[in-house]
């Protein structure tokens, strides 16, 4: 099992590019409620925002990590559309290396955007 591994990643199939489409960042937009203030997803809205439920805390588009790696916290400051949607891309740039590591087989573009969307909405 092992070495039909190690040969999957030396593989073309593995090595091939994988990307998701432009239109699935304004579809998870349609779908995730924008914040310009962080809060905790647990709370309800009335209770929004700032205020913690033991929940993640969230800013933007579902942004939970900042693209430095900083956990976003209920004390930041809060952020635009644009700056949310760098947010997104940001975090969505990072998904097709992971595909290509877990999925063996070639997706169609369907298939990528699908669990790009998945993999957004964890």
């Amino acid at each position: 099992m092992i070495n039909q591994w190690y040969k999957f990643l030396l593989s073309e199939q593995h090595n091939k590019s994988v990307m998701y489409s432009p239109g699935i960042v304004e579809k998870i937009k349609e779908f995730e409620a924008f914040s310009s203030e962080p809060y905790d997803d647990k709370c309800p809205y009335n209770k929004r925002p700032r205020q913690s439920c033991n929940g993640t805390i969230t800013i933007g588009y579902g942004t939970t990590t900042y693209p430095d790696g900083r956990k976003v916290s209920l004390q930041d400051p809060a952020i635009d559309k644009n700056k949310a949607t760098e947010y997104l891309k940001n975090f969505l740039n990072t998904i097709p290396d992971q595909l290509k590591i877990f999925v063996n087989q070639d997706l169609n573009q369907n298939q990528v955007d699908a669990l790009v969307s998945f993999i957004q909405n964890r």
